[in-house]
This record gives C-alpha cells, sequence and structure tokens, in this order.
C-alpha cells in the first residue's frame, strides 16, 4: 500500500490502560490489520486491558505501562522502543513518543470530541480512516472458549434457551446501580421469561439474588473467559463498564445503565443495544461528589430497565 514500506511491517500501538476505553479504540487496530495484515504489532497499555488483544496473531512484544511508571522507566521504555523500526505509531493515550520515536506514519489522538468516544479514536486516523467502519477486535484462545463452555455446563445452563448476562459492578462505586435492585430485575424479567438463565460476571462486586436460575461468578473469570460467556449471551445488562463494551463489541445486545457518567460518549456502540439514564433531576457531571446522592441511579427503578430488557429480548426472539 502506498505510504508503507515494503520490508517487514512492524507497528507500535500506544492504548488506554482503561478496559472499556481499550475496546472503543480497537477499530483503529483492526482498520491497520485490515490493510497491513504481514505486520507485526508492538502493544504498551495496562496490563488487565491488554489480556483483551494480547494474544492476537500480529502481537510480538506487549509492554506494561506499570513496568515503565516513573521517569527512569519511560527512559528505559524510549530506548526500548528505540531499537525497532516501526512503519506505523499509533498512539491513543497522547504520550510523547510519536514525537520522539522514528516512524513513516505517526497516528496521535489529540483531542476528546463530542461524539461517541469510538469516532473520537477512530479520528487519530485523520484522512486515512476507511469510509466503512472496520469493526472492533478481541482476541480470545480456544482455553477461553473451553472454560466458558464448561462453566455453562457445571451451572446446566447449556440447556436454557435464553442466557442472560448480568453486572452490577463498575470501576467506581458511583457507577453502581443500587445492589438491591439487582433482584427485583431478575424477578420481573422471569415472570415474563420464566426459562431464563442469570449469569454474574464482568467484575467483583456481589450482589445477594437469593434465588435459583442465578449464578454468579463474580471476579472467579479472566477477562478473556468473560468475554466468550458474553459472546455466547442472549442478553447483557450492566452497569457502564469494561465488561459492558466488550459484550456490545461481541455483538451481544447489551443494555447499559447509566448515572453520573456521559452516555453520549459511552453507551454500548452499535444499533442493538440500548441504555437508560434518568435524567430528570440533573445532567450528567462525571463526578464522584454529588450534592445530590446520586439521584440519577436510586432513582433508576428496576421495572424501567425490566422494560427495556424485555423490550429487547422480545425483539431478538421475533
Amino acid at each position: 500500500m502506498k505510504g508503507y514500506p515494503e520490508m517487514e511491517k512492524s507497528l507500535l500501538f500506544l492504548l488506554p490502560s482503561n478496559i472499556g476505553d481499550l475496546v472503543l479504540a480497537t477499530p483503529v487496530m483492526r482498520h491497520l490489520f485490515n490493510i497491513m495484515p504481514g505486520a507485526v504489532w508492538d502493544l504498551y497499555g495496562g496490563q488487565a486491558a491488554l489480556a483483551l488483544i494480547e494474544k492476537h496473531s500480529c502481537v510480538r512484544h506487549v509492554l506494561y505501562s506499570a513496568d515503565f511508571d516513573d521517569a527512569k522507566g519511560k527512559l528505559a521504555l524510549y530506548w526500548k522502543l528505540r531499537q525497532y523500526e516501526y512503519a506505523v505509531i499509533a498512539d491513543m493515550r497522547k504520550t510523547a513518543l510519536p514525537f520522539l520515536l522514528p516512524a513513516d506514519k505517526k497516528y496521535w489522538r489529540f483531542r476528546k470530541g463530542r461524539c461517541h468516544a469510538v469516532y473520537d479514536f477512530f479520528a487519530v486516523l485523520g484522512p486515512d480512516r476507511p469510509a466503512r467502519f472496520p469493526g472492533f477486535l478481541i482476541a480470545t484462545e480456544e482455553s477461553d472458549r473451553l472454560a466458558a463452555l464448561d462453566i455453562l455446563t457445571e451451572c446446566r445452563i447449556s440447556r436454557s434457551p435464553l442466557l442472560i448476562g448480568l453486572n452490577p459492578d463498575a470501576n467506581w462505586e458511583k457507577k453502581r446501580w443500587p445492589s438491591e435492585f439487582w433482584p427485583e430485575l431478575v424477578r420481573l424479567i422471569k415472570s415474563s421469561f420464566p426459562e431464563a438463565v442469570f449469569l454474574v460476571t464482568g467484575g467483583k462486586k456481589r450482589v445477594d439474588f437469593g434465588m435459583k436460575d442465578v449464578f454468579d461468578y463474580s471476579g472467579k473469570l479472566s477477562l478473556r473467559q468473560t468475554a466468550e460467556l458474553l459472546s455466547m449471551a442472549h442478553l447483557f445488562i450492566s452497569n457502564d463498564s469494561g465488561p459492558m463494551h466488550i459484550a456490545a463489541a461481541l455483538g451481544t445486545p447489551t443494555l447499559g445503565i447509566f448515572g453520573p457518567s456521559q452516555p453520549q460518549r459511552y453507551a454500548p456502540f452499535g444499533r442493538k443495544h440500548e441504555f437508560y439514564q434518568n435524567r430528570a433531576l440533573c445532567s450528567t457531571c462525571m463526578t464522584v461528589n454529588c450534592d445530590k446522592d446520586f439521584w440519577c441511579l436510586k432513582h433508576t427503578y428496576p421495572e424501567k430497565i425490566a422494560e427495556l430488557a424485555l423490550g429487547m429480548l422480545s425483539q431478538g426472539r421475533s
């Protein structure tokens, strides 16, 4: 392709450390893979998030940001990367490395827009971005799929015609829907779909459901195992979180529950997904300190989430 050298191509991806942001940044990686399928990749980012893509067949080196945290570490990172000749450097975490390292093509994320974060990341490509959206990229292994199937067998979920995933967790407490609402949500869905089986996964937050047909694997699975399970679900209901974005990226119909965060930027991306945010009192504030005691989440009642969930389930069966 014009603009790229004919020798073996190496790409350096500087990726967000947050799981959700990394998922939303992967369309850039998929596009570059599409036009440079023989290239090798070096990845730099947070260890937890990189678990989603570090097993991709193109990956050569994986560098975790925690290993290069201080000034001495950043210098060591520079000299380590300096030994490679990169055809492309794509920076989606706002570092100085694209300005310091040589490369034939350099892309960097220079601003935040008001659109969905997917487009914000995709804008890194500038005039080189394709006309059609290339999709997301998540790389699991066969062992992850087999582990997910074992869990379904262990819970006798494999015989259920309707598997619904739940995630009561989020990366900060004030984005978590009240724990007492989750069991009521399950009861409301079961009243219309008694055959439904629920799998709790995606984070470490535990909720006491106290009912059959709800299997809790909170904090027990790797991120790639979680991704495999989410790909098998008929619906995933989640707080605004990394697992919410993973499920949506995998094509699983996803319902996001939003409190103080911004759905216009971070709603599950795609046509088959939905979100709900109670805006009756205030708008998104993106704060951990709320003088209204997080009214938005506490007044998002299970009946409303169940109404949306039941509509999505019915649509999926039509």
